[in-house]
């Protein structure tokens, strides 16, 4: 198969790359290069005036910071699709084999106990739009539950179930203290994890769109954006344009943001980076062909598995190479 062959929607074979995949595949080396290349200075851009922080964030409170995030911009936009299914599904199967074991009974009910106190404050503040050192330890608690944090599973490993340590609870409210939320009220329209996937071939998600802006959410103590935060928001570029280009998509995306939490920075970019409408649709769809031409099938079956392990705290995905 040509260029051409795989360009044309009548032709191309139907491959799907499930969400999260696609931006492990941006990473690789020869995706890299390409990125590189052709948006050689962009990562120059941001936090030039902000000093390296040198303290290290709790890896309990960076996931936290991610779940804090989705409630709490779901709420003052006034967004209603929020709910626990999710972490409810997760906690009960987690706890099942444990509940099998007589000797974690107690812990089981404990964490049962703290999951129904952490949803209560949760909807008071959902409700309130008051938050407190309480609900900032609901939202570290709850995290724990939730299907992209790797630490759910191992959690439950721990013998202490306390709700949440102080440590976590302070670096979680400085970063909410420091965060100035109104920049994430819509005027318009809202979308959390706005999900690309009209391209048949490159899929991704990003963290919210407020009005025409697509903006991925670090929590990182760098002062400058990393090559690998600018190429993300490239992908997504990439994948808009695909999707205007092959079907009418309502999520309009004009500009993309890359947000850094620690520090309160919003960068902004045109979505086309500098070139014309023309020019970026040629690279996006010499960026797929890459793509396409790297990675069979069982490379990304792989790479599948490879998150499986992750999300029970049994392997790594970030080193995976290109073949």
């Amino acid at each position: 198969m040509n260029i051409e062959e795989f360009l044309n929607p009548s032709i191309r074979p139907e491959i799907h790359l499930p969400v999260g995949v696609a931006v492990l595949i941006s990473r690789s080396n020869f995706c890299t290069d390409f990125l590189k290349e052709h948006f050689p200075n962009h990562h120059n851009h941001g936090l030039q005036n902000y000093k390296e922080l040198e303290s290290s964030l709790l890896p309990a409170v960076a996931k936290a910071y991610d779940y804090m995030f989705k409630v709490i911009t779901s709420t003052i936009n006034s967004c209603n699709e929020f709910g626990f299914k999710l972490i409810d599904s997760v906690f009960e199967s987690a706890t099942k084999k444990l509940e099998e074991n007589n000797q974690y009974t107690e812990k089981v009910s404990q964490l049962r106990k703290h999951l129904s106190t952490s949803k209560e404050l949760v909807k008071k503040y959902r409700i309130s739009q008051r938050i407190d050192l309480e609900v900032i330890a609901a939202f570290i608690f709850l995290d724990n539950f939730h299907l992209e944090n790797p630490y759910a599973r191992s959690f439950l490993r721990i013998p202490d179930v306390r709700l949440s340590y102080e440590t976590e609870v302070n670096q979680l409210w400085d970063l909410y203290s420091s965060t100035d939320w109104t920049r994430f009220k819509a005027k318009e329209r809202f979308l959390q994890c706005p999900n690309f996937s009209g391209h048949r071939f490159i899929t991704g998600a990003g963290d919210i769109l407020v009005d025409d802006t697509l903006i991925e959410v670090k929590t990182t103590r760098y002062n400058k954006i990393k090559r690998s935060d600018l190429n993300q928001v490239i992908l997504y570029s990439f994948i808009e344009v695909l999707d205007q280009k092959e079907r009418y998509d309502p999520k309009k995306i004009y500009k993309v943001g890359l947000y850094y939490s620690r520090t309160d920075y919003l960068h902004v970019f045109d979505k086309y980076f500098g070139y014309n409408r023309k020019e970026f649709l040629k690279l996006a769809e010499a960026f797929s062909w890459l793509v396409y031409n790297n990675y069979s099938s069982k490379i990304v079956e792989a790479i599948l598995e490879q998150r499986e392990l992750y999300r029970d705290g049994k392997g790594i995905l970030s080193n995976h190479q290109n073949p």
